[in-house]
């Protein structure tokens, strides 16, 4: 899937969870870059930029939700058509791989390296909103797509009591907030928040009249847990 699918898809989504942007006509060109979408809005030009911001790192500090689909296909497309049946042991193995992946991002989450990759994301597109404006722009947000395992944190309040709690809207802490709430450069922000496989989004609108809840600190579930996956193959009796 190529970089403007990911930023259609997420779009998409953003337009399901906030009524006031499916009025938004898409004017953007063939190619449209910096920012990814213009659109109208009566007769008002607005840009949005999309970014990436993911709880869920590799080795490489890269995005391992965006190769999890690569390596899904990967998986799926070597075992179709019998392949499962030819080799399950092979087929249960990629797909104790795929888990084990993501568990293992999970587990290594670090607060700090997500608070530093948010930071240096967020202000490489603040240096070019002069560039954005430049497309006669009235109005200029950002679309930021974060993407977790699953909408559970361990969230630690501003009172520094930790407990786990179910969340649609990401817990924006006060680190993040010193980052995102620049709005003498941008006019807002859209926060799509996408859990594990696509099976949950939420979006939401940020501005400068916007009074967030703020945290502390927020860990995944999962962080810290010596936790590994193993299947088996069991067969039927009957057979």
């Amino acid at each position: 899937m190529g970089r403007k699918n990911y930023e259609k898809d997420c779009f998409d989504y953003a337009c399901k969870d906030i009524k006031q942007l499916r009025r938004w006509k898409d004017i953007s060109a063939e190619h449209q870059e910096r920012p990814d979408f213009i659109f109208l809005n009566g007769d008002k030009r607005i840009g949005l930029e999309h970014f990436l911001i993911d709880t869920l790192l590799n080795e490489k500090q890269d995005s391992q939700s965006r190769h999890r689909e690569h390596d899904i296909y990967k998986v799926y497309d070597k075992y179709k058509d019998g392949g499962y049946d030819r080799n399950p042991e092979g087929a249960l193995h990629g797909i104790e791989n795929l888990f084990n992946k993501d568990l293992k991002t999970e587990i290594d989450f670090d607060y700090q390296v997500f608070i530093s990759t948010l930071t240096e994301v967020f202000n490489k597109h603040l240096s070019r909103v002069e560039e954005y404006r430049s497309q006669g722009l009235e109005s200029l947000g950002f679309l930021m797509e974060i993407q977790v395992p699953r909408m559970e944190y361990l969230v630690t309040d501003m009172n520094l009591r930790i407990h786990k709690q179910c969340l649609n809207e990401f817990p924006l802490t006060a680190d993040m907030w010193k980052v995102v709430s620049q709005f003498d450069k941008i006019d807002f922000l859209i926060i799509t928040v996408i859990d594990g496989f696509r099976n949950r989004h939420h979006s939401y609108m940020v501005d400068k009249t916007y009074k967030p809840k703020l945290y502390h600190r927020f860990d995944l579930v999962n962080q810290g847990l010596p936790w590994h996956m193993k299947l088996n193959v069991i067969k039927d009796n009957d057979e």
